[in-house]
């Protein structure tokens, strides 16, 4: 989950096995928060979350890493 990003209303979220990509989108909506489904036991992924408003895309989170359970 992470914090709402006043004057955005949808969130994009993007998962890699790798912290240069070649990444995946797994998330587009509203919730400011999300669980990621059908990853692989023990593999390490990479991911990644921007907002989006009338405005356009903003940049990039910081990527954070997770292993899959």
């Amino acid at each position: 989950s992470w914090e709402p990003v006043s004057g955005r209303d949808t969130y994009v979220g993007e998962y890699s096995t790798s912290a240069t990509g070649p990444w995946t989108q797994f998330y587009i909506g509203r919730k400011s928060g999300v669980t990621a489904t059908g990853l692989v036991s023990a593999t390490m992924y990479w991911f990644r979350f921007r907002a989006v408003g009338t405005a356009g895309p903003g940049p990039w989170s910081d990527i954070t890493q997770h292993r899959a359970t």
